[in-house]
């Protein structure tokens, strides 16, 4: 049987594989949301699950949906600047109004220090 960690670690691993293979990209996304939300029945206030299950529907463009498992991690007590990164990525990839409040989660970010145990959703400034 798996532990919490093993579900975490599983998860951050099959997202960051699709970045040396990205025909895994759908398959590995998808088993990563699995293993977050193992984690999440078991602890549903895992701020890390949280945060990565959030940047695994950020990736796949369900940030709208990655809000509500950001939220749940900062409500959860979370100051990982990750959590903060990444709220800031949906925002500005949902509308107008959201991507006027995404700068400020990238200046709450900027003053914190990432865990170890979360990762950052993709963003390319550029885009927008």
């Amino acid at each position: 049987m798996s532990t919490i960690q093993d579900e975490l670690d599983r998860g951050i691993a099959l997202c960051e594989a699709v970045w040396r293979d990205m025909s895994l990209y759908e398959k590995n996304y998808l088993e990563a949301i699995e293993c977050f939300h193992k984690v999440l029945n078991l602890d549903p206030l895992n701020a890390d699950a949280l945060i990565n299950l959030g940047a695994a529907l950020s990736d796949l463009g369900n940030h709208q949906e990655a809000l509500k498992y950001y939220h749940r991690a900062e409500e959860a007590g979370s100051v990982d600047r990750n959590l903060f990164f990444n709220i800031g990525v949906a925002m500005m990839n949902i509308d107008q109004f959201t991507r006027q409040e995404a700068p400020k989660y990238f200046q709450l970010a900027a003053d914190k220090e990432p865990s170890k145990k979360t990762r950052e959703a993709y963003f390319d400034p550029q885009a927008h």
